[in-house]
């Protein structure tokens, strides 16, 4: 792969090795092999490929916050904190089926182990990349890390501690022992949504 090799191993067995050249997931006895790609040089197959991890994503997006939204108008903010918790991991689901894709979110600073990165997003979230990628995997499939940028209604669950509601803190301390997603600021790079769309017949 070149100069500058990085190996990083990742959650259940599996090694990152990233270069310049792309990356090669290591998993088990089998290697992947993906490649970051610019928008210009994807074929129309790859085109659409991208735009249905964009629809997807966009899906994901819109309903995760208005589920949020209307948990936070009628449970309050420390009840919206449960029901984010169990409606997403369901949202994310029927997203899936719907479009036929991969899909998730994740970040370097995880409020739940469930949103680790994929195998092939694991050098750019370390890196806390805050541009768009797009990566072409075995099988013609095609793979999309897009940033998510806090904004202020965020900063309720994800801001500084100290500036949060005392009851938020406290559910989220006992639902999330390990929570490492607070601390942010209006405009910060929060995390990451990923999509990947399989490769055609």
């Amino acid at each position: 792969m070149g100069g500058g090799v990085r190996a990083v191993w990742l959650t259940g067995g599996v090694l990152l090795l990233g270069g310049t050249a792309g990356f090669l997931v290591m998993r088990g006895g089998s290697v992947e092999s993906w490649r970051e790609v610019s928008r210009g040089a994807l074929a129309d197959r790859q085109q659409e490929q991208l735009e249905r991890a964009a629809e997807a994503r966009g899906e994901l997006a819109g309903v995760l916050m208005a589920t949020l939204v209307e948990a936070v108008e009628t449970e309050g903010l420390v009840g919206a904190i449960s029901v984010c918790a169990d409606e997403a991991p369901r949202l994310v689901a029927s997203v899936q089926r719907d479009h036929e894709t991969l899909l998730g979110r994740t970040s370097w600073k995880r409020r739940s182990d469930s949103n680790q990165p994929p195998a092939w997003a694991g050098e750019l979230v370390a890196a806390r990349t805050s541009e768009e990628h797009v990566l072409v995997g075995p099988g013609g499939r095609l793979a999309v890390l897009t940033p998510i940028v806090v904004a202020p209604f965020c900063l309720q669950c994800h801001g500084d501690p100290d500036d949060m509601d005392p009851g938020v803190t406290e559910e989220l301390a006992l639902r999330y022992p390990d929570d490492a997603a607070t601390g942010f600021r209006d405009g910060d790079l929060r995390g990451w949504f990923w999509v990947e769309v399989p490769g055609g017949d």
